[in-house]
Parts: structure tokens; C-alpha cells; sequence
């Protein structure tokens, strides 16, 4: 187990440590409860408790819209679809094997003593407005940071002792001669017409020797490809290094070893635990019926987005208008205002450039600027924007470290955007225009199809 495996622990620990034991019912839809703990998942308390109640009420509103959609889902049988099952599946384990590490490793180095500590050292003004509990995970996450040093310790020492009490041990020289043998078979398979993917290559080696040792019993290749296939964490693919594979092995026998021992600690009865479980089902509802009510139901061709073409390109796709611009920039005020009296005077505002402008970069071009947009440049662009052509400013405008004149030569008026030059941006317009169009359809649906019930005031006093 090395250094990114804890990354991605410490990563999900960041991702997860707000715990909330709050299991009030908040959202009753055709008598399916969603609680506060959900809502709280995704409006954590110490960003949602001092908004303005009208803010409060769009969030509330917003976490009914998501629910329903969740609910659509468990209506419509989504829970026993085969692409649900896996991945909620997959998700048990590395959350289990990730709970293990935040009960064993994160709540000996982020302890409640400590938080408590750094609760009593915020400001009153802070304790007056978040109760510790409130506060907790905000403070969680920032110890996490900042204790990330010796968490890592404490994680590699625990993966070492666990390695020690399970009798894992590798086979260097099978390992080796694993990956040779993989090597050789990918290289053979190489001018097949069929693709073979790495752990597809990896299922068709015939290897008889055992590849490591835990808990005194010699694991062969076929058994570990059972585990491999079973295996919740990303995995790298390069079975024909000895070094990879062997890191492999180790992170896949000693992690399984992690959830057998997380559920003889009753680890997956824990409260927190299970929360963890049920916001991701949620989250994956969601995504699968969005996928299927929503995304899949957008008729993308080429009639669709050249008709959102014409549709839009005066709002959406023409250049903005570019002002043709010359300066006189210095760093004396006065100075300034003496030039644009002489300006004001009738003399010649290119000749006075050439004379009096100081910045370096345009000082050789008589302080010619180009063309600019309203948006560039600061004040300067903006001035420029609002300055007839053939025209200058009225007065100096503060510029960096001292300040310009300006006089807009042309004006290069909008245009608009050709189809084909801008077809890639189009499509993604019209894709997210769409996209929200349609989410916004099953919802008003949903909320005419379902009985449903919120009890504002669990979140609104």
C-alpha cells in the first residue's frame, strides 16, 4: 500500500466527514421519508443555517426536485436493475474498507478532544453563530489538512500491522514470472482482431503457482482473479510490470483482508455508516433516471442545432464591438491633464503621443493600442466603449501607475458568428439548453404525478 492508495483515503475522508446524527423526517413523498441527515448531505447546516429564508426556501425546493427524481427511481424499479446493483455493490466495499481507515486511523489523529479545542478557540462571534455540532465537520476537514502528515504515518503503520497479524506475503519470483508470462501472451494477441482488455489477458493465463500467502494459505492466480473481479478500488493495468502487479496483489489481498475485519468490528451496522450508504443509492438513482428521462431523451442532429443556431445568434453568437484605440499614457496626473488641454486646443493627438506617452510597449507605435473590446484593459476599455470614433476622453483615466488619454480611431461593429466556425460550442449550448429544459419538464411532472409532503419547518424556525 503506498502513498497515492492513502491519498485516495484521505480524499474520501474529506469528501465524507460530516457526520450528522439528525434522522428527523423532513420530505414524506407517496410515504417514502427523506430526512434532514439527506437534506444536510447536500446543504451542509453551517452553509444553509444563517441564509435569508428566501434562499433557505430555493434550496428546500431544489432538494424536493432532486428527491422526487430519486424516488422516481425507486417507484420504477431502478433498485433491482443489474447497473444499480453493481455499482452500489462496489460502493459497499470501498466505503466499508474507507470506514475502516476513519474509525481506526482518522479518529485517532482528528480526536473530539481536538476539535473541541479548536471549537473554544474561534471567535465568540463564530461560537455564537454554530454549535460545535453544527461546526464539527468544518473543523474535521481543516485538522484532516492539517494533520495530514501523521495520518499518513498512522495509516502506513496500520496497513504494516495489519500485513503483520494477516501472514501476507508476497511471491517476488512467481510475480515475475507472472508478468513475463503476461508480457508474452499480450504481444501474441497483439495482431488478433479481437481486443483483448489487460485483465481479459490476464483470465486466459494458465499459471499454476501462488502468487502470495494470508492467513497461512497460498493464493494461486485463479483465486485471486476472483477477488480481483470483485475488487471496489480503481486498479492499474500493468500486469506485465513486476513491480505494478506485486503492489497489485498487496492492495488487493490485504484491502479484502480490511473488509472481512471491518465487518467482524460490526463496522457496516454503524450509523454514519449507513447514511454514507444511503446518500450514494440516492445518488445513483439520480444519475440513472436523469440518464434516462432526461439525457437520452435530447434529439441531437444537425437540423436541431442549426434551427438553436438562428434561434440565438444575435443573443449568443456575433463577436462584441472593438474600438480602434490610441494613448497617450504618463505617470504625472498634471502632466496628464496639461496634454488634454492641449488636446482640447486642436493640436495633434497622434503627434502629442509620439512626444509625451510613456509605456514602454507602445511607446514605438506612437502609443497605438489597436483594437480593444469593452471588457479589456480595464477603465481604458471600457471609456473606450462609450467614446464616439474620431472622438477622445474628457478626462485622464487612472491606468495602472499613472494615467492615459485616449482617442477611439474606428469602430469595428458585432458581427455574427458563422455555424461552422463556432458548430462546437453550439452543440454544447444547445445540448445544456436542452438538458435543463427537460429536467425542468419531469419535474413539474413528478410534481403533479406524486403525493408529496415537506415539513419546512424542520429546516425554517
Amino acid at each position: 500500500m503506498n502513498k497515492k492508495a492513502f491519498i485516495l483515503i484521505i480524499s474520501f475522508l474529506l469528501a465524507n466527514s460530516c457526520e450528522t446524527g439528525d434522522s428527523d423526517r423532513l420530505l414524506n413523498v407517496e410515504n417514502y421519508w427523506f430526512t434532514t441527515a439527506d437534506f444536510y448531505f447536500l446543504h451542509p447546516v453551517h452553509t444553509f443555517k444563517h441564509l435569508p429564508e428566501n434562499y433557505k426556501r430555493e434550496r428546500i425546493e431544489s432538494f424536493i426536485d432532486r428527491q422526487l427524481i430519486v424516488y422516481k427511481g425507486i417507484d420504477e424499479g431502478y433498485l433491482k436493475l443489474p447497473g444499480f446493483k453493481e455499482e452500489y455493490r462496489r460502493f459497499q466495499k470501498r466505503a466499508l474498507i474507507n470506514f475502516y481507515f476513519d474509525r481506526t486511523v482518522l479518529d485517532s489523529v482528528v480526536t473530539k478532544h481536538r476539535l473541541l479545542n479548536r471549537y473554544e478557540s474561534l471567535d465568540y462571534d463564530k461560537r455564537d453563530l454554530y454549535t460545535f455540532d453544527e461546526y464539527a465537520a468544518v473543523l474535521k476537514e481543516r485538522l484532516i489538512k492539517e494533520f495530514s502528515n501523521e495520518i499518513q504515518e498512522r495509516y502506513l503503520k496500520t496497513v504494516q500491522n495489519i500485513k503483520k497479524a494477516s501472514g501476507f506475503k508476497s511471491y517476488p519470483q512467481n510475480i515475475e514470472g507472472l508478468a513475463k508470462i503476461y508480457l508474452d501472451t499480450y504481444v501474441s494477441l497483439r495482431n488478433d482482431s479481437v481486443f483483448y482488455a489487460p485483465f481479459d489477458i490476464l483470465k486466459r493465463l494458465h499459471f499454476e503457482k501462488p502468487v502470495y500467502q494470508i492467513n497461512g494459505k497460498d493464493i494461486t492466480l485463479k483465486k485471486f482473479i476472483t477477488k480481483i473481479e470483485n475488487f471496489p478500488l480503481a486498479l492499474p493495468n500493468q500486469f506485465s510490470n513486476p513491480e505494478v502487479l506485486n503492489e497489485i496483489i498487496e492492495m488487493v489481498a490485504i484491502n479484502t483482508y480490511i473488509l472481512k475485519l471491518a465487518e467482524r468490528l460490526n463496522f457496516d451496522r454503524d450509523p454514519l455508516y449507513k447514511q454514507r450508504l444511503r446518500n450514494q443509492k440516492f445518488s445513483i438513482l439520480y444519475n440513472l433516471v436523469i440518464r434516462d428521462a432526461v439525457s437520452r431523451k435530447i434529439s441531437v442532429s444537425d437540423d436541431n442545432i442549426y434551427q438553436y443556431y438562428l434561434d440565438n445568434v444575435d443573443s449568443l453568437y456575433r463577436t462584441k464591438e472593438e474600438f480602434e484605440v490610441q494613448e497617450i499614457f504618463v505617470k504625472d496626473q498634471k502632466l496628464a491633464e496639461d496634454i488634454l488641454k492641449k488636446i482640447n486646443r486642436g493640436e495633434d493627438f497622434q503627434q502629442l503621443a509620439d512626444t509625451f506617452t510613456e509605456r514602454y510597449q507602445t511607446k514605438p507605435r506612437k502609443g497605438y493600442l489597436g483594437f480593444l473590446r469593452a471588457d479589456m484593459y480595464g477603465n481604458i476599455g471600457r471609456t473606450a466603449a462609450n467614446i464616439p470614433p474620431g472622438q477622445h476622453c474628457f478626462e485622464p483615466i487612472p491606468s495602472g501607475k499613472g494615467f492615459s488619454i485616449i482617442k477611439v480611431l474606428s469602430v469595428k461593429e458585432s458581427q455574427p458568428i458563422s455555424f461552422d466556425d463556432n458548430r462546437g460550442k453550439i452543440l454544447e449550448d444547445y445540448k445544456d439548453v436542452s438538458f435543463k429544459q427537460k429536467r425542468a419538464e419531469l419535474i413539474q411532472a413528478l410534481r403533479d404525478k406524486y403525493n408529496y409532503y415537506v415539513d419546512y419547518s424542520k429546516l425554517i424556525n
